[in-house]
């Protein structure tokens, strides 16, 4: 059923648990937002990405939703968002709560469609069910830089890095393990774009990822910048509009660098990049061909982690090389204010 737009005063966008997956649905909400201006647009998100909307003055309300909670809880929840008297509801997790908030639109409860889609096309498809947008928002609602992250990073960088020095921004980490690249090949290929394109290398990621980042500059011979716990996701966004390109296995880092247009360089092994590869102008994939097994799309490895462990730096560095060699790409710029 398609809407009546000048009936939509509150919009709710029912996004997902993991940070990458949340970033992958920031193309519904910035079209929410551009196409019904004056409507409130408030999310419902996993706790872990719920930082990612953390002063954004074109959120009205970010409520967090936690699977896990016993029934009479979750009821207590429903209850209290009912409250809210949604006119519009994209959810983007197929699950039963457009019913029971019971507004005057939503999106239907099958996905439908075809399966082997890129995530963001299928999120953009269930937003076409209620709507019919016309293109993509040129400018970024969703992840919202304000004036003291944009200054963190100023500082930080004046710090570390010489003025109009390129840098490369590398997440070496992931989710689950074995969606990583090994340590070995990280450290090898960094030394070589040091050397090879006079780079700065600066390495990011969370809490988890402090060990392996740790490995990895130890593995190095040339310098490189550990900013792992070194910002926030909002910072991390910021950091990456200013690189030159990001390198990353599937992770919310190579998300984040393809809603912001960074070219990027994803390494993939058991996931499926036809549903989770780069999605910016510039993104390639590198993975190990002809494997039977991959991508299996599984949480573990039944074999020896073949599709990461046998990817060599060469195959990895000939895809850099053609996609990035004599590229100066831009830099864009959140026009947020």
């Amino acid at each position: 059923m398609k809407l009546n737009a000048s009936k939509i005063k509150k919009i709710l966008v029912i996004s997902l648990s993991n940070i990458g997956d949340v970033i992958l649905t920031f193309p519904v909400i910035d079209i929410l937002k551009r196409d019904f201006a004056s409507a409130e647009v408030s999310v419902v998100v996993g706790a872990k990405a719920a930082s990612l909307f953390k002063h954004n003055p074109y959120i009205a309300e970010v409520f967090i939703y936690e699977k896990h909670k016993p029934p009479f809880k979750q009821l207590k929840w429903l209850l209290e968002l009912r409250k809210n008297n949604f006119d519009l509801v994209i959810d983007l997790r197929n699950t039963a709560i457009p019913l029971f908030l019971s507004p005057k639109y939503r999106t239907p409860l099958s996905s439908g469609g075809v399966k082997k889609i890129h995530m963001k096309e299928k999120h953009l498809n269930r937003l076409k069910n209620v709507w019919d947008f016309k293109d993509l928002s040129q400018k970024h609602y969703a992840l919202y830089i304000g004036g003291s992250d944009k200054q963190y990073i100023d500082d930080m960088l004046k710090n570390h890095i010489e003025a109009n020095k390129r840098f490369i921004v590398v997440g070496p980490g992931a989710a689950n393990h074995i969606k990583r690249w090994t340590e070995e090949g990280f450290a090898k290929l960094c030394d070589e774009l040091i050397e090879d394109y006079k780079l700065k290398i600066i390495f990011v990621g969370d809490e988890n990822d402090k060990d392996v980042v740790s490995s990895i500059i130890n593995k190095m011979q040339k310098h490189a910048i550990n900013w792992v716990c070194k910002t926030t996701l909002i910072q991390l966004g910021e950091l990456v509009s200013r690189s030159w390109s990001v390198i990353a296995n599937d992770s919310a880092i190579m998300h984040m660098a393809s809603y912001l247009n960074v070219p990027t360089l994803a390494i993939f092994g058991p996931t499926d990049e036809a549903k989770y590869g780069p999605w910016g102008f510039q993104g390639a994939v590198i993975r190990k061909k002809d494997l039977f097994c991959a991508p299996c799309q599984k949480s573990g490895c039944a074999y020896k982690h073949e599709c990461m462990q046998q990817l060599t730096v060469e195959e990895v560095r000939s895809v850099f090389d053609k996609i990035f060699q004599n590229v100066n790409p831009p830099h864009p710029v959140l026009n947020n204010l």
